[in-house]
């Protein structure tokens, strides 16, 4: 299980900084939010994309809560998060999926599917 754990924390740690440089201004418009705007993308997007480093930011934070390294005594409150992260990783990758850009149906959705796949693995652990 530690595996699909490291897997899931690389996999969030390459879509946090990537998310980043989108909030800092860099020019990855034709990769991401359907590749409508080419170079840099609006400040609404921007702000979004902050937003979204907040909710893959907390999605480790029960990540690490459910392994037991942080948070004791909440399994609980910590399960039902990681079902709704499960639900949220599948809904991402459906946004990815029918959007027209095809960098997002060749390099998000599989990623979000394996994120959908492994916060799912660790949602049955223990």
């Amino acid at each position: 299980m530690f595996e699909i754990f490291v897997l899931y924390s690389c996999l969030l740690s390459m879509l946090v900084l990537f998310h980043l440089f989108v909030v800092f201004g860099a020019r990855v418009g034709k990769f991401d939010y359907g590749g409508f705007v080419i170079g840099k993308l609006p400040l609404g997007i921007r702000i979004f994309s902050g937003l979204y480093i907040l909710i893959l930011l907390a999605s480790e934070f029960f990540v690490l809560s459910k392994m037991e390294y942080i948070l004791f005594g909440y399994e609980q409150i910590v399960n039902t998060v990681m079902l709704g992260m499960s639900l949220f990783f599948a809904v991402v990758m459906l946004f990815h999926m029918v959007v027209k850009n095809s960098w997002n149906r060749q390099i998000w959705a599989p990623i979000n599917l394996v994120l959908m796949t492994a916060s799912i693995m660790i949602y049955f652990t223990k």
